[in-house]
């Protein structure tokens, strides 16, 4: 009985230094892990602070633009004209040039899609 109960005891012991040795590695683990949310945080604030900086830049190039492209300019298309500065001419054929490439790539993901779709059946 006694032999029992002390390797029954060894066993306990044994099982509470697996526990401690696991407990520790759970640890580490999560001191690493926060480690690496810490660096994130910091890279994604340098990040944010960056794109900050670009858009205050690309901000003052735009005011820069429109004061030296005051200049009244007038555009006659069949039956209109119309007379604006070169500046808002050249933003509303940018404009027009974004809309009309987003639809043509929804249009070219439509297909792809579309024949995608063909090809599973």
């Amino acid at each position: 009985m006694r032999v029992k109960r002390n390797a029954a005891y060894e066993e306990i012991l044994e099982l509470e230094k697996a526990r401690g040795e696991a407990w520790n590695q759970v640890k580490v683990t999560a001191d690493k892990m926060w480690d690496d949310i810490k660096v994130g945080i910091v890279y994604e604030d340098i990040k944010m602070k960056l794109k900050l900086v670009l858009i205050l830049l690309l901000s003052i190039l735009a005011i820069i633009f429109i004061a030296q492209n005051v200049a009244m300019v007038e555009i006659k298309f069949l039956f209109w004209t119309i007379s604006l500065s070169s500046a808002l001419l050249i933003f509303f054929t940018l404009i027009l040039g974004c809309v009309l490439g987003w639809f043509l790539h929804s249009y070219r993901l439509y297909l792809k899609s579309k024949n995608e779709f063909v090809y599973y059946r």
